[in-house]
C-alpha cells in the first residue's frame, strides 16, 4: 500500500515508518518538523516538510493513497493547559483540515495515534475501552475531540478508522544494517523541551541536571508517586501495522494499548540508578509546579494509571511482545538513553568460513565472509580507570579495573583491555553497552564479533595509534592469553576486515588478504547457513586437542606449521591419528586455492565438489562433524553451497 505518515520524524511516526517499509509498503513522510527531527525520517521514505493544515497538498486523487497513519500534533499536557490555543488548533483544526483532505482524495483508511489521557482520572483498573472519558489536561480533550469526529467520518461517509490509546512510550527501536560500517539505526525519545521522566533522570546521571524533581509523593500509591504504564515502541509500532488491516469500512474501532501494570517515578528512578551506577538525587516537588496555572486542579495528574488493551487482543493479533513488563521497557529506555550519549558506536559482524577449516592455527588459507548478523557496542569515556558493560544478551551488567580476572562473557571484553594495555597503549575508561544478533554457540564466530568491536571502540575512544592490519592479532591474543581460547587467527580477520559482497581470502601467516567477488544471488544460488542446533564451545570442546595434535604432528615432521608439510611426509609420522589430522589441513589449503581460483574466474557454481570434499575430510581425518550435520551433506554440493553451523 502506498501510505501516509504524519509526524512520521517524531519517536513513534519514524519507527512505525520504518516497520511499514520493512514490511513492503511505500511510505511518504508528512511533517513540519515543529518538534520532530529530520534524521529520523527513513531514507527510503519520501520526505515532505508540511504542517497538516497543508495536507491537500500531498493527499490528492492522482497520488493514489491508500491509507493515513496520523501521528502529528502536540503532546505535552502541562503545556497544554498554559497554551490552549496551540493544542486546539495543532491537534483539532489541522487534524480536521488533514480529515478533509482524506475524503477529497478518496483515502479509504486512516488509524490515529490518540492517548488514553481522554479517560483523566479513572475510577478502576486497568482502564478498559468502554471507561469514561473525562479528559483533565487541553491535551486529552484535543485528542478526544478528534475520535469523535473520526466516529462521524466513518459512520458518513465509510471511512474504516482506527483509533489506538496508550500512555507512556518508552524503549527503542535498533535497525540493523547490512553495509558493515554501518552501526544500524537506534530510535529512541528525543523531545525539546524535554518533559518525560527518564530523559530528564538520564541528563542528571550525565551531569546536566544537578538532580530530578519528582511531583508529588503523596498520591494513593505504594510508595506514593504516580504510577504509569509504559509501552514498548516496537510493540506500539506493531499495534499500527495491525490496526491498518483491522480497519473495517464504515467503522470506527477503538483500542486501548498497554501491559496492564504500572510502574511507579521512584520505581523508574532505581532502575535509572541501577543501569546507570549514578546516585541520582531526588527532589520531591509540589504535585502542581510553578509554571502552572494556579487554577489548574490536583487531579489532573492521576495517581494510577494503566491500560486494559482488551479489545485489541480480542479483534486482532497484538499483544506486548517486546517490552514484556514496564520494568523491562523502562530499563531498555536507560540504556537506549546512555547508547545515544555514547562517543562511539561500532560493530562487527559474524562470520561463515566457505572453506579453509582448521587451517588458521597451522598458518594455512581460509576463505570466511561476513555475515549480516552484527556486534553492536556504543561507548562513552570515563576518567577513571574502569570499564562498565552492559550486555542485552546476558541481561548483565559488570565493571571491572583488571584488578581481578573477569569471568563468563566479560572475559572478552576484559581480555582486550588486558591486551591493549600489555601492548603499551593507554587505554581509556569507559562505558560500554553491548547488543547482539550473532548465535551464541553456533561457530559463527561471536566472540570475535565482540572482541573486534570493543577494540575498534576503545581505540577510537583513545585516539589508539592502531593500523586495521594489525587489530586482528591483539583481538586474537586477548581470546587466547585472557579468555583461555586458542583460536587462530582467522575470526577476528573476518570480523575486521571482511567486505559485503566479498569472501576473504587470508594467508594466515603473512596475514596478506585478498576481497574476493563473492555473488551468488547473481549466480542464481544462494548460501545455506544451517543451524543443526549442535552446541559449539571454543574453550571446553575438542578445539583444543585438535590443534594441540597439529602442532604435535608439524614438531614430529620439523616444520614450523602444517602449511609447509607435504602428503608425502606424512608416512614418517608413527601415529595414525596425527596422519589423518595432518592430511585434512594440507589437502584442505589446497581446496583454498582451488576454490578461490574458480571464483576469480567467476565460476562459481564450480566450487560445491570442493565444499564437499572438505566436509568429508572434516568428517574423516579431523573428526570433528556430528550426526546431526553429516546427514545434510552426505549429497553432493553442486547447485547450492551450504555451510553447516
Amino acid at each position: 500500500m502506498k501510505l501516509l505518515v504524519t509526524g512520521g520524524a517524531g519517536y513513534v511516526g519514524s519507527v512505525v515508518s520504518r516497520m511499514l517499509l520493512d514490511a513492503g509498503h511505500e511510505v511518504v513522510v508528512l511533517d513540519d518538523l515543529r518538534t520532530g527531527h529530520a534524521v529520523a525520517v527513513a531514507p527510503e521514505a519520501t520526505f515532505v516538510r508540511a504542517s497538516i493544515h497543508d495536507a491537500a497538498r500531498v493527499l490528492t486523487r492522482e497520488a493514489g493513497f491508500d491509507g493515513v497513519l496520523h501521528f502529528a500534533g502536540l503532546i505535552a499536557a502541562g503545556e497544554s493547559m498554559a497554551k490552549p490555543e496551540l493544542y486546539w488548533d495543532a491537534n483539532v483544526t489541522g487534524s480536521l483540515a488533514l480529515l478533509d483532505a482524506v475524503r477529497a482524495a478518496g483515502v479509504r483508511r486512516f488509524v490515529f495515534s490518540s492517548t488514553a489521557a481522554v479517560y483523566g482520572n479513572p475510577t478502576e483498573l486497568p482502564i478498559r475501552e468502554t471507561a469514561v472519558k473525562h479528559p483533565t489536561s487541553t491535551y486529552g480533550s484535543t485528542k478526544l475531540a478528534f475520535d469523535l469526529a473520526l466516529t462521524s467520518e466513518a459512520f458518513a461517509h465509510e471511512l474504516a478508522a482506527v483509533s489506538l490509546r496508550y500512555f507512556n512510550v518508552a524503549g527503542a527501536y535498533l535497525r540493523r544494517e547490512r553495509d558493515e560500517q554501518s552501526p544500524g539505526v537506534s530510535i529512541g525519545e528525543r523531545h525539546d523541551p524535554e518533559t518525560h521522566l527518564i530523559p530528564i533522570a538520564l541528563r542528571v546521571a550525565a551531569g546536566k541536571r544537578d538532580k530530578l524533581q519528582l511531583f508529588g509523593d503523596d498520591y494513593p500509591t505504594d510508595d506514593g508517586t504516580c504510577v504509569r504504564d509504559y509501552i514498548h515502541v516496537e510493540d506500539l509500532a506493531r499495534a499500527h501495522l495491525l490496526a491498518l488491516e483491522a480497519a473495517t469500512p464504515g467503522e470506527h474501532r477503538i483500542y486501548n494499548l498497554g501491559n496492564g501494570a504500572g510502574f511507579s517515578n521512584r520505581q523508574v528512578v532505581e532502575v535509572v540508578r541501577e543501569v546507570t551506577g549514578h546516585p541520582l538525587p531526588v527532589e520531591i516537588a509540589p504535585a502542581a509546579p510553578a509554571t502552572r496555572p494556579r487554577w489548574w486542579p490536583r487531579p489532573s495528574w492521576p495517581g494510577r494509571t494503566s491500560a486494559g488493551p482488551r479489545e485489541s487482543r480480542r479483534c486482532t493479533t497484538w499483544s506486548p511482545t517486546r517490552g514484556r513488563s514496564t520494568a523491562s521497557t523502562c530499563r531498555e529506555a536507560v540504556r537506549h538513553g546512555l547508547r545515544r550519549r555514547a562517543r562511539r558506536r561500532v560493530g562487527g559482524p559474524g562470520r561463515v568460513n566457505l572453506i579453509g577449516e582448521h587451517t588458521d592455527y597451522n598458518d594455512g588459507f581460509v576463505l570466511p565472509f561476513a555475515l549480516p548478523q552484527r556486534t553492536l557496542v556504543a561507548a562513552s569515556r570515563v576518567d577513571t580507570p574502569t570499564w562498565t558493560v552492559w550486555s542485552e544478551q546476558a541481561d548483565e551488567q559488570i565493571t571491572f579495573d583488571l584488578s581481578e580476572r573477569v569471568p563468563g562473557w566479560g572475559a572478552y571484553v576484559a581480555g582486550v583491555v588486558w591486551v591493549l594495555r600489555e601492548a603499551g597503549f593507554d587505554v581509556p575508561g569507559a562505558r560500554m553497552a553491548v547488543t547482539s544478533d550473532v548465535p551464541l554457540g553456533a561457530g559463527l564466530s561471536s566472540s570475535a564479533a565482540l572482541e573486534s568491536s570493543v577494540l575498534t571502540a576503545l581505540a577510537d575512544l583513545g585516539g589508539l595509534d592502531l593500523p586495521v592490519d594489525e587489530r586482528p592479532r591483539l583481538a586474537q591474543r586477548a581470546e587466547n592469553d585472557y579468555a583461555g581460547m586458542p583460536c587462530g587467527i582467522m575470526d577476528q580477520s573476518a570480523a575486521i576486515r571482511c567486505r559485503e559482497g566479498h569472501a576473504l581470502f587470508l594467508d594466515c601467516r603473512t596475514l596478506d588478504v585478498e576481497h574476493i567477488p563473492f555473488d551468488v544471488a547473481a549466480a542464481g544460488l544462494a548460501v545455506l547457513v544451517v543451524d543443526t542446533k549442535a552446541p559449539h564451545r571454543h574453550v571446553t570442546g575438542e578445539y583444543a586437542a585438535r590443534r594441540t595434535a597439529c602442532e604435535e604432528a608439524a614438531r614430529l615432521l620439523g616444520l614450523p606449521a602444517l602449511r609447509d608439510a607435504t602428503l608425502e611426509s606424512l608416512s614418517t609420522l608413527d601415529s595414525p591419528e596425527l596422519r589423518r589430522r595432518a592430511r585434512h589441513v594440507i589437502t584442505e589449503d589446497q581446496r583454498v586455492l582451488d576454490t578461490v581460483a574458480l571464483l576469480r574466474g567467476g565460476r562459481v557454481r564450480e566450487i560445491g565438489p570442493l565444499m564437499t570434499a572438505s566436509h568429508a575430510s572434516m568428517r574423516d581425518d579431523f573428526e570433528i562433524t556430528v550426526p546431526r550435520s553429516t546427514p545434510r551433506s552426505r549429497r553432493p554440493c553442486r547447485p547450492v553451497p551450504t555451510a553447516p553451523a
